[in-house]
């Protein structure tokens, strides 16, 4: 999603347990 991490200023990582694995990801744009 982004060339560089550098553009990412904010991450809030959960981690859950359940029977499907999966990754869900959410990219949201500051002002």
């Amino acid at each position: 999603a982004y060339k560089d991490d550098s553009y990412i200023v904010d991450a809030h990582i959960h981690k859950y347990y359940g029977e499907e694995p999966r990754v869900e990801v959410g990219i949201v744009e500051v002002e």
